[in-house]
């Protein structure tokens, strides 16, 4: 396994055809919003089919590397981590787990698309990597060696801010984006604890339908970030 690589991490498990919507509702309801507090997570998975009169799942889920993982699973990573309300309601399942390199992604959605990638300007690029790294994005930069880098990059589950320095930066001169999550609640919950510079507002449901909070970073740039105030329930969002 490459060490420092995004990773997958599949596991197998069935269900009686009874009891499989309560297992997808824990591992939906319970397990991935616990995982989704964790560093390195990427998000999850839940496939399943149909075998004889049961019903056999494979869970996936994404991690930024193997170190992620063990935030949660500990130093023996093939070992299956099966919670008790899991165990109450599967008739059976692996007690080990496969690792897999995530070499290509592609989003069908996205594949002929258009996007647009904002820019935010910066007093010190490294500083400001640094910043966003505590705040769950995966950092880069463009030209590390450099004494005082010029661009760099924040990625967070597809979301993308690139980060271009100036010297100085005043307030007319800084920038803004919106980001919009699945769960702004969470990620300002996340944002809150991780105690980084700037200023966060208090989360507040819009009348145009939005849960919505702004931060403003130490470079005075607007980050906006909201979801959705109610996604209704569909049995065919698990599938």
């Amino acid at each position: 396994m490459e060490a420092n690589c995004p990773t997958a991490r599949v596991w197998r498990g069935e269900a009686t055809a009874d009891n499989a919507l309560a297992y997808e509702h824990h591992v939906t309801e319970s397990v991935f919003p616990q995982l989704a507090a964790l560093e390195g997570y990427l998000g999850g998975h839940v496939l399943r089919r149909p075998v004889e009169d049961r019903v056999e799942f494979l869970i996936v889920t994404l991690w930024a590397s193997l170190d992620s993982i063990r935030s949660f699973a500990g130093d023996d990573l093939e070992r299956a981590v099966v919670e008790p309300a899991a165990l109450a309601v599967l008739c059976g399942h692996d007690d080990f787990v496969r690792h897999f390199t995530v070499k290509h992604s592609a989003d069908r959605r996205n594949v002929g698309q258009d996007r647009a990638v904002p820019i935010l300007p910066v007093r010190n690029v490294r500083a400001a990597v640094a910043h966003y790294e505590k705040l769950g994005f995966q950092t880069s930069i463009h030209d590390p060696d450099a004494e005082e880098p010029t661009y760099g990059f924040a990625v967070r589950n597809g979301v993308e801010i690139h980060l271009t320095r100036h010297a100085h930066v005043n307030e007319s001169e800084a920038g803004a984006c919106y980001l919009h999550v699945d769960d702004a609640a969470r990620i300002h919950a996340t944002w809150k604890a991780a105690a980084v510079e700037g200023r966060i507002t208090e989360i507040e449901d819009k009348p145009w339908g939005k849960r919505e909070f702004a931060h403003v970073d130490p470079d005075g740039n607007l980050v906006r970030v909201g979801s959705d105030t109610h996604v209704p329930y569909s049995e065919d969002r698990l599938l």
